[in-house]
């Protein structure tokens, strides 16, 4: 009678290594789920700033955006093409004024574009508008 049979231990290890790659596979699918369930939906945002603030309060709302998964796109308004802008699922526009309630520089072309674009459709957006 044989007490250590050579084929016993080549099963063994060989049934160990097939669950440990079982475990591996289904950890790193569960894994890619996850990081799949925190990527939200894409977020832009469109500012127009003079000074400054409107510029860095959109991208402290950006990073906070991207910090809870969204993904984000911070954009000045005139850096934006407008005729995307339809397309978009979430709009946010962050505005300040500039002189006696001007638009500022940086955002002029943008709204001189779209105040008069009856071809623009935002009915399927969510929009937002902060003006400082």
């Amino acid at each position: 009678m044989n007490r250590h049979p050579q084929f016993a231990a080549n099963l063994s290890e060989s049934y160990g290594s097939e669950i440990r790659k079982l475990q591996k596979r289904k950890a790193k699918d569960a894994y890619e789920q996850m990081l799949e369930g925190l990527y939200g939906a894409p977020l832009t945002i469109l500012f127009a700033s003079d000074n400054g603030n409107a510029e860095a309060l959109a991208k402290r709302l950006g990073n906070r955006g991207k910090a809870r998964g969204l993904k984000t796109m911070v954009f000045a308004m005139d850096d934006y093409p407008i005729e995307d802008l339809a397309g978009e699922e979430n709009v946010v526009f962050l505005t300040s004024t500039a002189g006696q309630g001007e638009f500022p520089q940086n955002g002029r072309a943008f709204w001189d574009a779209i105040k008069d674009a009856a071809y623009l459709d935002l009915s399927s957006a969510h929009v937002s508008v902060f003006a400082l």
